[in-house]
C-alpha cells in the first residue's frame, strides 16, 4: 500500500471518528492513559480510552508501543485541553501529510 492509499484509509476512518491532527508525542502516561502531543505549535492533551483504535506501522497495537518523539496522527473528539482519542496512528515516514485544513473529503486522485 503506498502513501496515498494509507492517507485515504486514514481519512475514511477519521471522518466517522472525529478530528484528525498530526504531531509529535511529547509524553505518554501509560498508567493514567494520557497523551500529550505537540501539534500546530501548541500542546494538546488527550485521554486515551481502552476502546480507542491504536495502530503502529499498519498493525493493531497497544499504548506502550507509542513513545515520546513518535510522529503520530490522532483522531479525537472534544477540545485541545479535554480531547478523547478515538484512534492513534504511528505515522511512517512514507505517509504523506493530511490534506490542508484536515479536509479528508478533498479529491486526491
Amino acid at each position: 500500500m503506498n502513501g496515498d492509499d494509507r492517507i485515504r484509509l486514514l481519512c475514511d476512518q477519521a471522518q466517522g471518528l472525529g478530528h484528525p491532527i498530526q504531531g509529535v508525542i511529547q509524553r505518554v502516561d501509560y498508567v493514567r492513559r494520557e497523551l500529550t502531543l505537540i501539534a500546530q505549535g501548541r500542546v494538546w492533551r488527550f485521554r486515551v480510552p481502552v476502546e480507542c483504535r491504536l495502530w503502529f506501522n499498519g498493525s493493531p497495537a497497544i499504548l506502550r508501543c507509542f513513545h515520546p518523539l513518535d510522529p503520530v496522527t490522532v483522531v479525537f473528539r472534544g477540545s485541545r485541553e479535554r480531547g478523547v482519542v478515538a484512534a492513534l496512528y504511528y505515522r511512517d515516514t512514507d505517509i504523506l501529510p493530511l490534506p490542508s485544513g484536515n479536509n479528508c473529503s478533498e479529491d486526491r486522485s
